[in-house]
Order: C-alpha cells, then structure tokens, then sequence
C-alpha cells in the first residue's frame, strides 16, 4: 500500500524500486510486525552499517522515515518510531585544487586577455564566479 501511495504522489519507477528494496532488507533483518517495530529497533539496524558512506546511511534512514511516517498518518501505527531519530550529518567534502598541469591548459585555452585576466584572479584568490563577477577594474590595485 505504501509503494502505491507513493507511485500515485509521482515518484519514479527507479526510487520505488529503491524504497522497496529497501524495506525488504530492513524487513529480513528486524523481522517483527510493524506495529512492534520501536525506535530501538531500527537504530540497531542501521548501526549494523560501520562501512557504509554517510550519503547511504541517510538513504536508508530516509526510507524508512518515510514509511513510517505514512503508517502513522494513515493510522495503522499508533506512533512514528523513525521520529527521534536524526539523520547523520551531511559530509562536508572540500573542493579540489587544480594541479599545475590543468591550470596551463587553462591558461593555454583562454583567447582573450580578459579571459586569462578572469583565469589568474580566480587561482590566485580563490574567490567566487559571484565575487569576480562584482569586480570593477576600480578594486584592482
């Protein structure tokens, strides 16, 4: 029922395929009827991931905060056991230099002076598109 819910909110063919392999492996693992499954529960299982990536962790939690959420509001729980549990923080990855060899060929494949100019200010500052953009020659000492 969950699923079809789903598919009638709009949701692609390939994320119910997603959510419902995902609850098929949550139900293989806690093997207890919906109504008796407690926050306790799904904490365990999603603890039993060590080796997962965050980014993963989050998807399977979202899974089942969602179905959970739609038995609650469809009363066929009394009480949302995915609601005290939060999501895991968001990897923070840090953005990746150019090397010398790919800053040349960028130096290398601007046409214009201004080009290059815009190319010079952005490695040497590490400003934003945004920042340089706002730029008047005026600024420029």
């Amino acid at each position: 029922m969950f699923l079809v819910a789903k598919r009638l909110e709009g949701l692609s063919s390939l994320t119910l395929a997603g959510y419902e392999i995902e609850l098929r492996i949550f139900g293989q693992y806690v093997q207890k009827r919906v109504g008796e499954i407690t926050t306790s529960d799904i904490r365990e299982y999603l603890g039993q991931f060590e080796n997962l990536k965050l980014s993963s962790l989050s998807r399977k939690l979202s899974v089942l905060k969602s179905f959970f959420g739609w038995m609650a509001d469809e009363e066929i729980i009394a009480k949302d056991p995915t609601r005290k549990i939060k999501p895991p923080k968001k990897e923070r990855l840090l953005p990746k230099a150019l090397n010398i060899e790919e800053l040349e060929m960028m130096r290398e494949m601007c046409r214009t002076t201004r080009e290059r100019a815009m190319i010079e200010v952005f490695y040497a500052t590490g400003c934003r598109l945004s920042e340089v953009q706002q730029l008047n020659q005026t600024d420029i000492d």
